[in-house]
């Protein structure tokens, strides 16, 4: 989580994960987080005091290697830049 122009962490970030409108998860976060799950599309809301909540869709893809009845997902990488409240 980045603040404004100057890109350092924000104190008390957060993200708040949700999968088919089922909330999974609240983690807290210093400057990265990182949500276990497997394919499917997560709901992400990143929050801290003070600051705008970012709310972001990513669509986690998968794909189920040959020989093998495991699927595994693909991991995603998502910047989110907090804006300060007003």
């Amino acid at each position: 989580m980045e603040v404004g122009s100057t890109g350092g962490p924000v104190t008390g970030a957060s993200v708040s994960v949700s999968v088919s409108g089922v909330m999974t998860e609240t983690t807290p976060c210093s400057s990265t987080c990182l949500v276990d799950g497997g394919a499917g599309t997560y709901r992400l809301e990143v929050g801290a005091p003070g600051f705008q909540t970012a709310r972001r869709t990513v669509i986690v893809p998968g794909n189920k290697p040959s020989g093998c009845d495991c699927g595994t997902a693909i991991v995603q990488h998502l910047d989110v830049a907090l804006v300060p409240s007003r």
